[in-house]
Formats: structure tokens, sequence, C-alpha cells
């Protein structure tokens, strides 16, 4: 399942242009910094969380040299989302909580929307479900108007919806963030809402409109260049096609989807994918084939 989302931190980093005139040498870190959580927003959304993690320190580092009270709560979150996806579940939590006890002093809406649904990203991987849903709603009815947020935090209330097998509600959020997300022109989201509306679908038995969903969330993610994206919809397309009983097309797209997987080193998409391409070339009466990614299999750690 497309795991939740996060808002990226140039979406809401604030910008520089009221700085007062003399004040280049704190507009020159600021920019710095900036540009340091672009670049490690770029290796996040590539599932390179060591970059990431280093890109997001240096951010933090430049905000506080020159002690820019936003910049820095937004490094902290940063960092700690790319701890929470690296497995590092005691950093996280240290800096994902520093930057919501921040942001609620700062009162800035924008930013503590985003300590906010980092938080409930953190609570909702912890298994907390409950305190996730109430993170995710107080920064939803704290938003002052449709912003880059607005769908993400609709999307992440869909998946816990989805996880409570409330269909009707997680496809009315997904529905309501793929609509925003198309006018705001945000490839990935558009990606992660069409992946989501194709699993209910499945759910649902509706296997063509899955895998109809499913081919346009691919197509969305290779336009954003979204690797980890485009891995999850390589693997279920598979699925969807081997449903249908069309074993080459599935054995096309599972063999894609290892092929993005060994570039990420998700071991978990690898394994899968790798178990579905023996079966399919038993499937397909092709015993070299199968032998080949056995072996494959049988290699990969535990």
């Amino acid at each position: 399942m497309k795991i939740l989302i996060v808002v990226f931190s140039a979406l809401v980093f604030l910008g520089c242009s009221s700085l007062p005139r003399g004040a280049q040498e704190v507009f020159d870190t600021r920019n710095e910094a900036a540009n340091f959580l672009r670049l490690g927003d770029g290796f996040f959304s590539q599932g390179q969380m060591d970059s990431a993690i280093q890109f997001y320190t240096e951010a933090l580092r430049a905000n506080q040299r020159v002690d820019f009270v936003e910049g820095t709560i937004l490094a902290r979150s940063s960092l700690g989302r790319a701890f929470l996806r690296a497995g590092r579940m005691q950093d996280a939590q240290r800096e994902l909580n520093d930057a919501y006890f921040d942001a609620t002093l700062l009162q800035e809406p924008a930013i503590l929307g985003v300590t906010r649904n980092n938080l409930g990203e953190l609570y909702y991987t912890m298994g907390n479900k409950p305190l996730a849903l109430e993170f995710f709603t107080t920064a939803l009815e704290s938003q002052e108007r449709e912003d880059n947020l607005t769908p993400i935090l609709y999307h992440n209330l869909g998946i816990l919806a989805f996880d409570e097998r409330q269909f009707d509600q997680a496809q009315n959020l997904f529905t309501e963030a793929l609509r925003l997300n198309r006018r705001q022109g945000n490839a990935t989201e558009i990606g992660a809402n069409l992946y989501m509306l194709a699993q209910i679908e499945l759910r649902q038995q509706n296997i063509a409109a899955a895998y109809d969903l499913a081919q346009q969330a691919l197509e969305a993610d290779q336009r954003a260049e979204n690797s980890p994206g485009i891995g999850d919809d390589l693997e279920l397309l598979g699925f969807l096609s081997r449903r249908m009983n069309r074993y080459p097309q599935a054995f096309n797209y599972f063999r894609r989807a290892l092929g993005v997987a060994t570039q990420l080193d998700n071991l978990e998409l690898t394994r899968n994918a790798l178990g579905n391409l023996v079966e399919l070339s038993q499937l397909m009466n092709d015993d070299e084939l199968a032998a080949r990614y056995r072996e494959l299999l049988f290699r990969l750690p535990n």
C-alpha cells in the first residue's frame, strides 16, 4: 500500500523577500539553507534517506547559525521524517516533537500544519492511529486556505479510512485530494491518489477499474520521476495483470518493478517481485527463467 505522503519543505519554505536592506549575509545563509532543503527533498523522494538526512542536517545548521526560526522548524521536521523513513524511530520522535513544540510557539499556520502532519505520520507508523487521526484532522481544520498541504491531509485521512475498510469515505477523500493536486499540478501526489483509488477498486473486486487507475498512477509517477511510487505502481499492475491471467504482461511489470527495487535497495519489493517472477515463469512453462529468479531470490538476505 502507498505509504503516507508528506509535504516537502520547499512547498512552505518562507521566502526572503521581506528581509530588510543591508541583511545580505542573512539572505545568503537562508538561501543556502533553502537549497539544502530542496536537495534533501530530492533525495527523500527517491528513497535515499542517508543523503536526505545529510542535507536536512546542513539546512538545520545553516538556519540555526542565523537564528531563522521558521527555517529551523522546517529543517528539523524534514530531518525527523527522513529519520522516520530510515527506521530510526528515536531520532524521528525527537526531531518531530521538537519541531512541533517550536511551531506551537511560533503560531505560523503553514508551518504548524506541516509539523502536525509529520507527527501524524509518526504516530501512524507507530501504530497509534487514533492519535494520527487527531493530528491530521487538527491540521486540516486549522488550514486557512487550500494550499499544498490540504490535499496531502485529505490523502492521509483517506489512508486511515481505507485501513478501517471505510471505502466510500476513503474514496471521497482521495478523490478530493486528486482534484486539488491536479489543480495545483502536484504530479507525485497525483500518483499516490490514483494508486490508492486503484487499491479501493481492487478491494471491491473491480479489477479492470483498478488496472486503469494503476496505469494512470504509473504515468503520473513517471512524469514526476518518483521512483518509489513507480515501484509500487508496477507491483500493483503486475498483481492485477496476473489476476486477469495475463501472465506475460504480469511478468513484464514485475521484472520492471525488480529493476526499480534494486536501484532503491527496497528489499521487500525485490523479494515480492522475484517471488512472482518465479511463479510466472513456471506458469509460462519456462523452467530456465524460473531457476534464474529462484536463485536470485535464494541469495536475498533474510
